[in-house]
Formats: structure tokens, C-alpha cells, sequence
């Protein structure tokens, strides 16, 4: 049976599920009650356990906004697995975007 992830799309609370294929997945989130669960691609390992910088690539955007320095550390992430970086500038209108959808919802 395979594992499939879920997040919520109003508290941002991620979570984990062993279901059938055949079985319908989780209507309701663990940890709010809502209806707004959403299945996430699920990323795994084939070396082992994931170093802290590839764990920031999992941040939802609400974590981003209540806690910025998320933010950095996955632009770093970014910046380690394709060898880019991203000018502060359009890091900062990334953050700038993000605030401005977190107050429309």
C-alpha cells in the first residue's frame, strides 16, 4: 500500500496517509477539521535521510510568511540543487507576492 501526503489548504498542516489504491483518501484535515486537503507530490530518498537544506524545499507558503527566515532557507535549497541564484531583487517580490495572496485568502 502506498503512502500518499496530503496538506491542508487552510492551515498548512501536512500529513501522511497509508491508503489502498482502491480506498478514497482523507476528506478532513488532522489537524483544523477542514474539507481542504489537497494530495502533494511526495518526495523521497533512495541515500537515506534528506539533509536539513532539501527539508526547506517542503515549507508551505504560510510558513513562509509566518516564519521569513523559511523563505531564505529555501532560496538556499534552491540555490544548492540547481546551482542558481536568484537576484534579491526578485526574491523579494517572490516574498512581496506572497504576502499579498496570504491577505486576499
Amino acid at each position: 500500500m502506498p503512502i500518499y501526503e496530503y496538506r491542508c489548504g487552510h492551515c498548512a498542516e501536512e500529513m501522511s496517509c497509508l491508503i489502498r489504491a482502491s480506498d478514497p483518501g482523507p476528506d478532513r484535515c488532522e489537524h483544523c477539521g477542514r474539507r481542504t486537503l489537497e494530495r502533494i507530490v511526495s518526495a523521497f530518498n533512495v541515500r537515506g535521510t534528506r539533509p536539513p537544506s532539501e527539508r526547506a524545499l517542503r515549507y508551505g507558503s504560510r510558513e513562509f510568511l509566518e516564519r521569513p527566515e523559511r523563505f531564505g532557507q529555501a532560496m538556499q535549497a534552491i540555490e544548492t540543487r540547481t546551482g542558481m541564484k536568484m537576484p534579491a531583487d526578485r526574491v523579494d517580490a517572490a516574498m512581496h507576492r506572497l504576502s499579498q495572496a496570504s491577505k486576499s485568502s
